[in-house]
């Protein structure tokens, strides 16, 4: 079961949104400055020995740069790095530029006259060091001997199996020092770690052939019957970072199921060029079920290559950049680059690991949150993004797998003004088109997922999702395509359309790959009730005079366990026979206190959550009851923290009903059952 603080930090994410507004703007802290810890950093190198359960063809070896925190007072959590696929011995010229060109340490453990080994797990030193000031202890390892440049094995064609496994075995190794003692002198000694290394918080961090490595450690782990849940008890893996990483170089499917997973994809990236490592994502949106709902994300950074995200890469591997420009420089450093790298690593980190997790900083991976400005101070950042892959909280409405003209439910599909083609890919697709001929006539895509007369409803739902690329005939079009998105109810009346642009700024495309951006689109933009219903999606071409693009994977989410959107009475479901309401006050709370009581005077001695709201403007006692509307279910039991105050109400909740909800976006207070004219927006900065 999620924990009190989990729940709470979840829950915190979409408070913050309401004090956002309808743009999804959101303050938080800037991860990009130094945390308040000041920190040590050394290496520790044992001698290389054939160890067969990580690679039987070679000798290996455990080596690992170190960054912690010097305030060792309780128990820190730790971050795992693994380099890349590079030569493992190389010179360096007298400015510090190296050129690596050679793989002799690999198989022999030594470079030829005149060459140093090629320290790859130094390059990350930039990132680590930093999260190491929030405190973070990162181990960086360094896989050259017998892995890199290395040749491959049967299925395990990469040696990424293999990376996976010397992960595991430096996390083993992290155990005993953690529970007997016995670290090394040249990271502090043989007590220093002892019962200081939290465990349940542990993250993973792969660059390039690393990034499916580290996946690969993840997914070995969790294996049934796997060796390593015994060597490495009560282990809990929280997020996995990825950047430019490889995919099926194993003959195992490798996916990050049930925890918080980025691939950063660099938009010029001249090694991994066909952005294969997205296709985890693209799985994942497939599949069924998830265990743990947990977050996947693509983080595109236009400009970046593949090789100076590791500094001590110094080789250019990217030809070009498609229809923009490179943030990457000239010599050993790409300062720019490193800066997103650091940006970017340290807000999912600290958003997800750790036992008390900045949960805003979810947001700058989330696109119904605008990016914050320290995530685009350096370029441009694209992202495709879902919640979680479970289908009790992913509700289908096209894929586009089946011919043109129907949609995945089975039904006839409209347009007007556009050509529409649907096309076999990774992911399936809309290939739509408009231009000016059709400029007088109304241009929409309509996706349906109910026949006219009937609909279901979608207003307690959380948000509309879409993903869209634009096609390669706007390569280089500096305007960004607009259009607009409104709901279908089941007379075919349609909601306010809201444009896209004010969700995202649709350009590109920025690579010769397709690549998505995803589209969240709040419920409550569309202005509907929470009881309101609908039948499609129209999509109206209304901002650009002509357009190309591909649109994919259009759902909703929200929680409904074990339904689609129930079916409703379409008489009672019309947007377009809504009579206009009385304006609604709308006024500021915010959440003070969350506590956990086992034992609860006000629900018979049952287990109970007490959530405490305040706000400026007082709660008064009335005949109907202050309710507190989360996820679009009521609870009525409150009372005032002070009979002298109005101002604070303390709403008592059965606990599995706390537990229960998810993600809310739309938490406030009302009196009385009905449509309130009076509303308090619960929300952690207002009040």
């Amino acid at each position: 079961m999620t924990s009190i603080r989990e729940s709470l930090a979840f829950l915190l994410v979409f408070l913050v949104a309401l004090a956002a507004g309808a743009d999804g703007e959101l303050t938080v802290d800037d991860p990009t400055k130094a945390g308040p810890y000041s920190h040590s950093t050394g290496q520790y190198k044992f001698k290389a020995v054939l160890d067969k359960e990580v690679l039987s063809s070679d000798k290996t070896e455990l080596w690992a740069r170190v960054h912690w925190p010097k305030d060792l007072s309780s128990p820190r959590p730790i971050l795992f790095f693994l380099h890349g696929n590079h030569s493992t011995c190389g010179k360096k010229s007298a400015t510090g530029e190296r050129t690596d060109d050679d793989c002799t340490y690999t198989t022999s453990g030594k470079c030829p006259t005149g060459m140093t080994v090629t320290p790859n797990h130094e390059g990350f030193n930039y990132v680590g060091s930093h999260l190491a000031s929030h405190g973070f202890i990162v181990v960086s390892i360094n896989a050259n001997r017998g892995i890199t440049c290395g040749g491959g094995v049967d299925g395990d064609f990469g040696l990424n199996l293999a990376r996976g496994r010397l992960i595991l075995r430096h996390l083993e190794k992290w155990h005993q020092w953690a529970t007997q003692g016995g670290a090394p002198k040249t990271i502090g000694g043989p007590d220093l770690y002892l019962n200081k290394v939290d465990f349940q918080n542990v993250g993973l961090m792969g660059h390039s052939r690393g990034g499916e490595g580290a996946r690969a450690a993840y997914v070995l782990y969790n294996d049934q019957q796997s060796v390593w849940q015994k060597r490495i008890p009560d282990l809990r893996f929280k997020a996995l970072f990825e950047i430019g990483a490889v995919d099926g170089q194993t003959d195992r499917t490798l996916d990050p199921e049930n925890i918080a997973w980025n691939q950063l994809l660099p938009m010029c990236d001249g090694d991994v060029y066909d952005m294969i490592g997205r296709m985890p994502f693209e799985r994942l949106l497939l599949k069924r079920t998830e265990l743990k709902p947990t977050p996947k994300s693509l983080y595109m950074v236009w400009g970046a290559n593949h090789n100076y995200f590791n500094s001590e890469w110094h080789e250019n591997d990217s030809t070009e950049c498609v229809g923009h420009s490179p943030i990457y420089g000239k010599g050993p450093t790409s300062q720019p680059q490193q800066n997103v790298a650091v940006s970017s690593m340290s807000s999912f980190f600290l958003a997800n690991v750790g036992r008390s997790p900045a949960a805003n900083l979810r947001a700058v991976f989330d696109p119904v949150f605008t990016l914050p400005p320290f995530a685009t101070r350096e370029t441009r950042i694209d992202r495709d993004f879902i919640p979680t892959f479970d289908r009790k909280t992913l509700f289908h409405v096209d894929f586009f797998d089946q011919p043109t003209g129907t949609s995945s439910r089975g039904q006839a599909n409209l347009s007007s003004g556009v050509k529409v083609s649907h096309e076999k890919s990774t992911p399936n697709r809309a290939k739509i088109n408009w231009d000016e001929t059709t400029r007088q006539t109304p241009r929409y895509f309509q996706t349906n997922w109910a026949a006219k007369g009937v609909a279901y409803v979608v207003g307690d739902l959380e948000t509309l999702d879409f993903r869209v690329a634009r096609q390669d005939s706007l390569t280089g079009s500096k305007n960004p395509t607009n259009f607009s998105v409104a709901l279908v109810d089941a007379n075919d009346s349609l909601s306010i359309a809201v444009p896209v642009e004010r969700y995202a700024s649709v350009l590109g495309p920025a690579n010769n790959e397709t690549l998505y951006q995803t589209i969240r689109i709040p419920i409550r933009d569309f202005n509907i009730s929470a009881e309101a219903g609908a039948r499609g999606v129209r999509f109206i071409f209304d901002g650009s005079p002509k357009g190309a693009i591909y649109l994919a994977n259009v759902h909703f989410t929200g929680y409904a366990p074990e339904r689609f959107p129930a079916l409703v009475n379409p008489l009672n479901s019309s947007f377009g026979a809504r009579k206009s309401a009385a304006p609604i006050e709308v006024y500021s709370a915010k959440v003070v206190e969350i506590r956990r009581l086992q034992n609860s005077q006000f629900l018979n001695g049952g287990p109970a959550v007490e959530i405490t709201i305040s706000s400026q403007t007082p709660f008064p006692p009335r005949a109907q009851l202050p309710i507190l509307v989360m996820k679009n279910q009521k609870f009525r039991l409150s009372r005032y923290s002070s009979p002298r105050s109005w101002h604070q109400l303390i709403f008592t909740l059965p606990a599995h009903q706390f537990d229960e909800q998810r993600l809310d976006t739309s938490m406030y207070v009302q009196y009385g059952n009905g449509d309130a004219n009076k509303i308090w927006r619960v929300n952690q900065t207002g009040g």
